[in-house]
């Protein structure tokens, strides 16, 4: 019987109880560390807190210095409304409620264009332009009396004006006349008038024809093949190619003004230099595509107190943007460099 009994297990309380003391003891210890770790990470989120409202200022202070910034550089278009619209949103010849009966686009804007009842500029005068006098006669049968026949009296004109705009290519034949001798003295025995001046020896065009291609080309900046068809809207058939080779007949014309102009930039006391690409549909040995840059050289006369400011704009083309492409063309100013 007693074979089949369990053994008691025997209890050591001394031993127990150290060791759960040992455990809380650990536990306190943990609690500790972590209530530490706890309070450092409340002191860096209230520092964080912190720096993100003082970069939050930051932000809005940075973002009232672009609107003001951009305000002065690029302003508002005068096209969308005066002072006053800018100011209340309302048009800029409004009455005294700020309003423009009739003359306001939705969205409070003033109306473009002139306004109801403001002051013009007036009719321009155009009377230098080349007058030509037309005069309009009353019908034979509207200058008597229908009744008895009597004829009305002449009291003078009602003039009214109109603009004409002529374009007019002229093709000029000079026939140089010829004598020929009939005595029999010394001498040739026929004489020619001289031939007439020609900007570009046996050229077919003459000098106002190439200004104002040149004007046409580098002034309004229209392309050779629309100038092509303007030519051809007005009567002349011309090929692109043939006005190609007028303006390259033009350019050691001009070329003494450019080098008058390069060498009045070069006594100025202030230069300016940019540059921007530029294409060139043209093969050149030894250059790889067609981009090519387009310098340009700013200068103005700072000296000049009582008159109006002088200047020069100068223009390079060159294959490559290395400075020893343009360092011949600085090297010559002796004032500051920009």
């Amino acid at each position: 019987m007693l074979d089949h009994v369990s053994p008691v297990p025997v209890i050591d309380e001394d031993a127990d109880v150290g060791y759960w003391r040992a455990r809380a003891g650990r536990a306190e210890a943990r609690v500790a560390e972590l209530e530490a770790a706890t309070a450092a990470l409340r002191a860096d989120k209230a520092g964080l807190t912190a720096r993100v409202a003082e970069l939050a200022g930051q932000v809005d202070k940075l973002q009232e210095s672009v609107t003001t910034l951009s305000g002065l550089l690029f302003g508002s278009s005068s096209e969308k409304g005066g002072p006053a619209s800018r100011g209340n949103g309302q048009g800029g010849d409004g009455g005294a409620d700020g309003r423009d009966d009739g003359g306001v686009r939705p969205g409070g804007r003033g109306r473009r264009g002139q306004r109801p009842g403001g002051r013009g500029h007036g009719r321009r005068d155009y009377s230098h332009l080349e007058t030509e006098e037309r005069f309009i006669d009353v019908d034979a049968g509207q200058r008597c009396c229908a009744e008895c026949g009597e004829p009305f009296e002449f009291l003078g004109t009602e003039d009214s004006e109109q603009i004409d705009w002529q374009v007019k290519i002229t093709r000029i034949v000079s026939r140089r006349r010829r004598c020929r001798r009939r005595c029999s003295h010394p001498g040739p025995a026929t004489i020619c008038a001289p031939p007439p001046a020609r900007p570009v020896p046996k050229g077919l065009f003459t000098a106002g024809f190439l200004a104002r291609l040149a004007y046409e080309k580098h002034v309004l900046g229209r392309p050779v093949h629309r100038i092509v068809q303007a030519l051809a809207a007005d009567g002349l058939d011309v090929a692109a190619g043939t006005l190609c080779g007028a303006l390259k007949q033009v350019a050691p014309l001009i070329a003494p003004w450019a080098a008058a102009i390069a060498a009045h930039g070069r006594t100025a006391g202030h230069v300016h230099a940019d540059e921007t690409s530029w294409q060139v549909f043209e093969d050149v040995a030894g250059k790889d595509g067609h981009r090519w840059w387009l310098w340009v050289f700013g200068h103005r006369w700072w000296l000049w107190v009582f008159a109006a400011p002088r200047g020069a704009v100068l223009y390079r083309l060159r294959s490559r943007r290395g400075w020893e492409e343009v360092s011949l063309d600085l090297m010559a100013y002796s004032g500051p460099k920009g």
